[in-house]
């Protein structure tokens, strides 16, 4: 069941009208969420809520043994994340572990295993939360109705944003009441998420997919446009799905992060990764990063630590070599940065109060951009072959021939999704807009209309961060 279909539509809307008419009891909203969330998650595969009850199980009980104990707390929490992430490691890595095996000699047969859509994210979601209650962040839940709520709940189940326990978990806990200004600002982020899903994302995704499909026939200027589109598709397709996302969680009174902040416009790659799925930057900060020393003056340990994580990241994207040479060239970026003292970490959005950036400003998103473009070579080719292929017929396939005509189809909605970031970058999205109220309707309207007239039947292709 996808955010962009009507099957979605009419189960979210059949969840809130009964969620909002038990306004004052907030067990019976918090078990119709976790029912629903489940029901949702099953429609899937009939299986997958059995993975979700286990980890749920064991994140809850390991939660509460943490916060009883008074000698064996780091005990508790060691056998928690073991416990937790050993599912993911069997589900996601064992048959890559296999086949590089294999690759050195061995004969060894692949696992067939049910690998469920979402698994990373709750798994995370369920070790910050241990880890929470461990450094006594957050007071252990006792009720699972309330835990199990929010762990699966259905916005944020397949795709994030990960949920910090310190401040999603306390809005199960309170008492929540409708508030009409939350409509509005609610309907923005899903009309600006539809439309960056179904016309952006799902429309470049056929010239990608085309240009992947044929490195070697294609010069070098198809190539270049086709690994930008994919840039694009990529960020309008993740990030419409958070958009849906916090638009829906909040129609429920619920707030979650903001998991994007125009990364198109970021100056370096630090700022980049800042503004890129925040919830999981976040996520690897305050567990892995931190806790390994990355915020250290000895360049070496930094470097080691930046490598770490980066690699991890990697692994956490896929299991595939070429996720982590991915993660690896990413976090090799930030070296010259980082050594010629120039890894800045800006608090503003680029150029506050201009209509047009500076040309250094200008020049450094432009460099930020292609680095990090250049790098999703790796991250959508399936193979280090293929991304060998795709980036060789990149530097060495010069002709004068023009690229086929369909690869121009689309791109410029991804110079619209560009130029309306720039205007709104000190706001909230691009669709949220400082107008009188009949503009602002009659802008959500138009681009609904956009939508309606441009998503063709492309309107149920997967959410590209669903493999994850």
């Amino acid at each position: 069941m996808q955010f962009n279909t009507w099957e979605f539509g009419y189960f979210a809307l059949g969840i809130l009208v009964l969620y909002w008419l038990f306004y004052q009891k907030t067990a019976i909203q918090n078990l119709l969420l976790l029912a629903g969330s489940y029901y949702f998650y099953s429609r899937l595969h009939v299986l997958f809520p059995v993975y979700l009850l286990a980890l749920t199980a064991v994140g809850f009980l390991v939660g509460l043994a943490i916060s009883q104990a008074t000698l064996y707390r780091k005990t508790w929490l060691v056998a928690g994340i073991v416990l937790l992430s050993s599912c993911i490691i069997i589900l996601k890595y064992a048959n890559f572990g296999i086949s590089t095996i294999n690759s050195l000699g061995a004969d060894i047969g692949l696992l067939k295993l049910l690998v469920p859509v979402g698994l990373s994210f709750y798994t995370f979601s369920s070790i910050g939360y241990i880890t929470d209650v461990y450094r006594k962040h957050i007071t252990a839940e006792t009720n699972p109705v309330t835990y199990g709520a929010y762990i699966s709940f259905f916005p944020h189940l397949l795709a994030g944003p990960i949920p910090a326990a310190t401040v999603v978990l306390p809005q199960f806990r309170q008492k929540r009441v409708f508030e009409l200004t939350r409509l509005e600002p609610a309907v923005q982020q899903i009309v600006w998420g539809l439309f960056k899903k179904m016309v952006i994302a799902d429309n470049i995704s056929i010239p990608v997919n085309y240009c992947f499909a044929h490195t070697d026939s294609l010069n070098s200027f198809s190539l270049y446009l086709g690994i930008v589109l994919f840039s694009f598709q990529i960020y309008a397709d993740f990030s419409a799905y958070s958009e849906i996302a916090r638009g829906v969680a909040s129609l429920f009174g619920i707030d979650l992060f903001a998991n994007f902040k125009y990364p198109l416009l970021s100056r370096n790659p630090a700022e980049f990764w800042r503004r890129w799925h925040t919830s999981l930057n976040k996520w690897l900060t305050d567990y892995l990063y931190l806790p390994l020393g990355g915020r250290t003056s000895n360049r070496l340990r930094y470097t080691a630590v930046l490598l770490f994580i980066f690699l991890f990241s990697g692994l956490w994207h896929g299991a595939n070599w070429t996720f982590v040479l991915w993660g690896l060239l990413n976090g090799l970026y930030f070296l010259p940065y980082y050594f010629t003292g120039r890894l800045v970490r800006y608090k503003e959005p680029p150029n506050p109060g201009r209509w047009l950036p500076t040309t250094f400003v200008f020049l450094n998103i432009l460099l930020t951009f292609h680095l990090i473009t250049f790098s999703r070579i790796l991250f959508k080719s399936s193979t280090l072959a293929q991304a060998w292929s795709y980036a060789k017929s990149l530097a060495t396939n010069h002709s004068f021939s023009m690229p086929p005509a369909f690869l121009f189809n689309h791109l410029h909605w991804c110079v619209l999704l560009v130029v309306l970031e720039w205007i709104q970058r000190s706001r909230n999205h691009a669709l949220d807009l400082k107008a009188p109220v009949w503009i602002r309707y009659a802008a959500y309207v138009f681009v609904l209309l956009l939508v309606v007239l441009y998503h063709k039947s492309l309107s149920l292709q997967e959410y590209y961060y669903f493999r994850f």
